[in-house]
């Protein structure tokens, strides 16, 4: 890390959350580094020092790893406070931090339908996955790509209850808030005012 950049945000183009907490560190200015992880990478050093094998992580200059991104921006607004993501007004501050939560908890259902639940997405992100973070998978590649597809589909489609009885449920609920975010974006830039709050980097995110 530099004097320039203190912090380091590792990072994957390929994580739900990664545009989230790059998205809010660039609107803040915080200065920082980022660093694009693979596999290696996330086994010997993320995990060692989070205990998890997920990204985004930031590490501070002083060796504190941060995880998890509203509890990160949270430790970051203490820190820098211009510009602030919650609104100051503490009834709008507690339907900013309600709809924040629920496009972090909710709206990661249709996410990971929409990529791994048709064809055509599930190869882009199988390939993209393995050129991206694996690189050099232990087997073959047309291997390693159906083991992580048969993974995504198991634990964050199926096993997060996107099934044929609920499937039409989530979708509904995809396009209903796409309704609602336009109706409230036709009266203002960002969803709670004229700049951006902790809310619309949850629904960036999504």
């Amino acid at each position: 890390m530099s004097a320039a950049a203190p912090f380091r945000l590792y990072y994957m183009d390929l994580s739900y959350f990664s545009g989230k907490m790059q998205a809010y560190l660039q609107y803040k200015e915080i200065p920082h580094e980022l660093v694009h992880i693979n596999w290696s990478m996330m086994s010997n050093h993320i995990l060692p020092h989070t205990g998890m094998m997920q990204v985004p992580v930031v590490e501070t200059p002083d060796g504190l790893w941060l995880r998890d991104t509203t509890p990160m921006i949270d430790w970051f607004e203490a820190r820098f406070p211009d510009g602030p993501v919650l609104p100051t007004d503490e009834t709008q501050a507690f339907f900013c931090r309600l709809l924040e939560d629920y496009a972090d908890e909710w709206m990661w259902r249709p996410a990971l339908h929409y990529r791994w639940s048709f064809k055509k997405d599930r190869e882009l992100y199988g390939r993209r996955f393995i050129e991206d973070f694996i690189h050099h998978p232990p087997g073959t590649r047309w291997l390693t790509k159906r083991f992580l597809i048969h993974r995504q589909l198991q634990t964050y489609v199926r096993g997060d209850g996107i099934r044929k009885a609920t499937r039409a449920h989530v979708e509904d609920s995809y396009y209903s808030t796409l309704a609602q975010l336009t109706d409230m974006l036709r009266e203002s830039p960002f969803l709670m005012g004229p700049q951006p709050a902790l809310v619309d980097y949850g629904f960036y995110a999504s």
